[in-house]
Order: C-alpha cells, then sequence, then structure tokens
C-alpha cells in the first residue's frame, strides 16, 4: 500500500512537473514580452505594456533608430522616421516616464548589438528639475525580473498568470487574422482621446497666484546637472558617432499658466536654459525647441489637457526636425532665450480667461 501511495505521489508530480514545462515552454516560444527573442515570425503580437516589453524590444528587434520619451512621445509614427531620415526606427515610450527610466532604456538600446545611427528623445519640461535616479514608481513595482540576465528569477515570467494570458491572447489573435500591433499604433493614445479647449478647461484648475516667484537655486543648478550629465551626456559621449536629435515639444498656454501661477515659470524656464548649455556644444547633438511654435501653444483646441497635443503635429514636428526648423545652434541661443523670457515670461495669462 504504501508503494502504491509513493508511486501515486512520484506520477503525480511528474505530471505537474511536465505541465509545467509544457507552459512555459508555450511562454518562450511566444514571449510576449521578448524576454528571449524577439518577433515569432508566425505570432502576431499585442504591444501595449511598455514597462514589460520595451526592455525586450530594445535588446531582441532589429532597428537602427528609436524614439524615445513619456507620453508626450507616444503619438509619434515610426513610419515617419523611416520615411523622413531613412532608417528601420522603434519606439519605446513610457507613460509619466522619469529620464533615468528612459535613459535605462537608451542602455539596452546600445547593449543591443544593433549599429544605432539616431536617437529621437523628447524632453518634458517639469522633468528637468528630476533627480538623476528619481524613477516613477517604487522599483518594488517594476518587473525587474524582465531587466536582468538572471535565470533563476525567469520563474516569475514563465509562471505568471497575466504572461500566461498575454501569450494567449496573441495566440488567439494570431489565428483570427490580427496583423499585430504597429510600432506607429504602439503606446499610441491620440486616436482614442478627444481635444478641444472645451475638454481642456474641464480638466485645467487654475490654482491661485503665489505671491512667491521661485528662484533657481544653485541646488537646483546641482540637480539639472547631476540630471543631464547622468541621463543625457553619458550618453551622448559615450557614442559619438550616434545623432542624437533632442527636442522641447510644444505645451499649451495653459501649461506656462499652470507654471506661472506657483511662482514656478522663470525657475523652469532657468533650468531649460541650464540643459540647453550643457548640450548645445556636442557635435552628435541636434537640439530643437518647438516651444517656438507661438500659434500651437496659443490654439486650445490642439490640446485635450494642458500638456497633450493632436496626434497629426507629431508628424509636423518629425518634418520639422529634418528640415532643421527651430533648430538650437550656439548661434541662436542667446535669441531664443530672449523670446522664451519675452514671450512666456511677459504673457498675459489673465487673459486667456476672461
Amino acid at each position: 500500500m504504501e508503494g502504491k501511495f509513493k508511486n501515486w505521489i512520484i506520477a503525480y508530480l511528474a505530471v505537474i512537473l511536465v505541465g509545467l514545462a509544457a507552459v512555459s515552454a508555450v511562454v518562450i516560444y511566444i514571449d510576449p514580452y521578448f524576454h528571449y527573442h524577439g518577433q515569432n515570425q508566425h505570432i502576431s503580437y499585442i504591444l501595449s505594456k511598455e514597462r514589460y516589453q520595451n526592455n525586450g524590444i530594445a535588446k531582441h528587434f532589429e532597428y537602427d533608430a528609436v524614439l524615445v520619451g513619456t507620453s508626450m512621445a507616444s503619438n509619434y509614427k515610426t513610419s515617419d522616421i523611416d520615411r523622413l531620415f531613412g532608417t528601420n526606427s522603434i519606439k519605446l515610450t513610457y507613460l509619466g516616464g522619469s529620464n533615468k527610466e528612459i535613459s535605462d532604456t537608451l542602455d539596452a538600446v546600445f547593449e543591443s548589438g544593433n549599429d544605432i545611427k539616431m536617437v529621437f528623445r523628447s524632453v518634458d519640461y517639469l522633468g528637468l528639475l528630476n533627480t538623476a535616479e528619481q524613477m516613477r514608481y517604487d522599483e518594488s513595482l517594476y518587473p525587474t525580473y524582465l531587466y536582468d540576465n538572471d535565470p533563476f528569477d525567469d520563474v516569475e515570467y514563465l509562471l505568471n498568470k497575466y504572461t500566461i494570458q498575454d501569450a494567449y491572447d496573441d495566440l488567439r489573435l494570431t489565428r483570427a487574422g490580427y496583423a499585430g500591433t504597429s510600432f506607429d499604433d504602439y503606446s499610441n493614445w491620440g486616436m482614442y482621446s478627444e481635444f478641444g479647449k472645451d475638454v481642456l478647461d474641464d480638466s485645467y484648475i487654475r490654482e491661485e497666484k503665489s505671491e512667491e516667484t521661485l528662484e533657481f537655486t544653485e541646488e537646483d543648478m546641482a540637480i539639472v546637472e547631476e540630471n543631464i550629465n547622468e541621463n543625457f551626456i553619458r550618453q551622448i559621449e559615450e557614442h559619438p558617432d550616434v545623432d542624437f536629435y533632442i527636442f522641447f515639444p510644444p505645451f499649451s498656454m495653459y501649461y506656462f499658466d499652470y507654471l506661472n501661477q506657483q511662482g514656478n515659470l522663470e525657475r523652469y524656464m532657468a533650468a531649460e536654459r541650464y540643459t540647453i548649455g550643457m548640450l548645445i556644444g556636442y557635435d552628435n547633438v541636434h537640439l530643437y525647441s518647438f516651444l517656438q511654435e507661438t500659434d500651437v501653444a496659443e490654439n486650445l483646441d490642439m490640446f485635450k489637457d494642458m500638456s497633450h497635443f493632436v496626434p497629426e503635429y507629431n508628424t509636423e514636428i518629425l518634418e520639422m526636425i529634418a528640415a532643421g526648423k527651430d533648430e538650437l545652434t550656439e548661434d541662436n541661443v542667446q535669441d531664443y532665450f530672449d523670446f522664451m523670457e519675452d514671450f512666456y515670461g511677459n504673457y498675459d495669462y489673465d487673459a486667456l480667461f476672461e
């Protein structure tokens, strides 16, 4: 009797192990987060989970250019980049991403073995005064088992119910004839959003004007310097043969009103000036500011909130970059600083709400 029970236990465990091995094999074959390999040509992939899929895409896809940024960069189309610059590009953006998170992703890009020619990087104004190590979430909330090369923590990927569900969804949609998510559509929120001044007014709550005007302090300067050195300049200097297209996107006038009402406007414009001063001297850096496109900033119908603009304008920005429009150089940068101070620094923000 005891021998039969022991044999039954062994058989039961063997069935479980075979089942787990089979599930793991299917996950590895499909690999919905690209932890082991790039796209399986027989599978149509759903791209929707930036912090789970971007690292694998960076490591295992074939490409020679990459666009990175926050949600402000999510609506750019890689087909536009490829058309304008003759590249084979990918898009790796993060909702609410920090400079460090984007920099970490670029490290994975440069370690991928691909011959990277161009990096397109959108820069958020508010991120300038983040610390160099700042992340969107606590580290415990990131799927770090996907970022390392430790095979022993892969069980968190292989036998994770969400991974298994995503692998099943990829397989199910493949069988249904779904073509898979393109990089044009990956992370693209524009197709699901409403835009217009009425929408913007519904989301924007104007604060009372602060009686204090905050200065750009030496502590702020140290924060910006460490942030830019570690998350921008380090990679610029390590990869002198790569062209870095770094640009400030436009924001609505409500965005600058928000800073102005806080007494923060001059502080952030000073942070921008300091950032530009650090970046502008590099031969492989092409620096642009579309804050000069004041007709966009004042056209509140182009926004869904104080920051995010209609996706059609993303194509125009790439076309302006290709044409060299609004590029900042050592010859014109002081004129740009004067423009920013004159236009945004002296704007009649109260008139927006009359």
